[in-house]
């Protein structure tokens, strides 16, 4: 029974696997999928900047952007399996994104130093 202002668990099972552990291991495919395909990204444009947020870089091969969609699909059925309300949620969301960011942040400041070089 639902208490006001709770949330009850429902145990989800996917592909034999418990809600929990299916939502933890999407997370984790989805974050090496997100990961390589801003890989392929950066690799595809070495002297130009990635966008931030959005847009789309100078070179865009079609299977670095199936791989993203692909990686943000199973974020959200990773977040969607996991049992509601668990604070742990947040980490494995900052675990999945964190990465394919610090991707941007380093390529682009790569390509801004290789641009102005040190003593102008």
């Amino acid at each position: 029974m639902c208490q006001a202002g709770w949330v009850e668990s429902v145990g989800v099972v996917f592909l034999g696997l418990d809600g929990d552990v299916a939502g933890v291991v999407a997370l984790i495919v989805a974050a090496a999928l997100l990961t390589i395909s801003n890989g392929w990204l950066a690799k595809a444009n070495p002297a130009d900047p990635l966008p931030t947020g959005w847009g789309r870089p100078a070179v865009a091969p079609l299977g670095a952007f199936i791989l993203r969609g692909a990686g943000a699909g199973l974020a959200v059925l990773g977040v969607v399996l996991l049992a509601p309300g668990l604070g742990w949620t947040v980490v494995l969301i900052l675990a999945v994104f964190v990465p394919y960011g610090a991707i941007n942040v380093v390529h682009n400041q790569r390509v801004h130093n290789r641009a102005d070089p040190p003593g102008r």
